[in-house]
């Protein structure tokens, strides 16, 4: 599952609700015995400023248990291709993100996305249940 987001989003509903409930995906995850069969992800849509010490933070106060599948990232380069790739809902001003929609993609094994919502927030009992699927088969 991979998320998106950034540390700076003034709206409680949509970036820090984001992150809260991909840490309930990562906690229905492990309460099934399948936190190391699925990873959960989230980018920051504002790489420049949200650095390692900011996404850390961020992901600690939304009880986000960080490990080896479970992570805030940001692009080194250009956010262009995962905007392209994801048909991300963002725009940009002079100095930050100015809008954005909550994003969200659930990817498979061979990398096709096999749910996507946009616009809404998703619920997390959902998300799970298609991780679950493709786990389970």
């Amino acid at each position: 599952a991979i998320a998106f987001f950034y540390t700076r989003c003034m709206n409680p509903q949509k970036c820090s609700l984001t992150i809260s409930r991909l840490a309930a995906v990562r906690a229905r995850l492990a309460a099934a015995g399948l936190a190391d069969r699925a990873s959960v992800a989230a980018f920051t849509y504002d790489p420049a400023y949200d650095q390692p010490r900011e996404l850390e933070a961020y992901g600690r106060d939304r009880d986000f248990p960080f490990d080896a599948r479970c992570r805030l990232l940001r692009t080194t380069g250009p956010l262009d291709p995962l905007r392209a790739h994801f048909e991300l809902g963002v725009g940009f001003g002079p100095a930050t993100v100015n809008q954005h929609r909550i994003d969200l993609a659930v990817i498979d094994a061979d990398g096709r996305i096999v749910l996507s919502h946009a616009h809404r927030l998703w619920d997390e009992g959902e998300v799970f249940g298609v991780l679950e699927r493709l786990i389970r088969g």
